[in-house]
């Protein structure tokens, strides 16, 4: 059973970084695609996906990796951020996890969590020189 929008906000409040929902949308292999609201999460690295709407679009995980003690399917899916494509690295969710759009995927798409607003807005690339 999933948590209600309310509940993940309370329950990851205590450990996510950012903490507002943002759609998100994945494109299977065949073009079918679905949109999440996935909760903004700058504390995890990849992109956390439900099992369900990766199996429902015909995604199947690259490889398996140990992620916070537990062995979950890990892999690259397109999809939709803001109006703009790409590819996104995500693991396999459990049962009741909501979606999350972590750090990876925002500098992948050279955003950044606006937390007092509640919405992703545009990097502001800096040129660095070494000499």
């Amino acid at each position: 059973m999933f948590l209600t929008r309310r509940c993940q906000r309370r329950w990851y409040n205590r450990r996510a970084v950012g903490t507002f929902f943002h759609p998100i949308t994945l494109t299977g292999p065949t073009g079918e695609s679905e949109t999440l609201e996935a909760l903004v999460d700058t504390g995890v690295m990849f992109a956390v996906m439900p099992a369900g709407v990766l199996r429902r679009l015909g995604v199947k995980a690259e490889r398996s990796v140990t992620y916070r003690g537990k062995e979950r399917g890990f892999g690259q899916v397109r999809a939709e951020l803001n109006g703009e494509p790409g590819w996104i690295t995500y693991v396999v969710g459990r049962r009741g996890e909501p979606a999350r759009i972590g750090s990876h995927t925002l500098d992948s798409f050279l955003l950044e969590a606006d937390e007092e607003n509640g919405k992703l807005r545009p990097k502001t690339l800096r040129l660095v020189q070494h000499f």
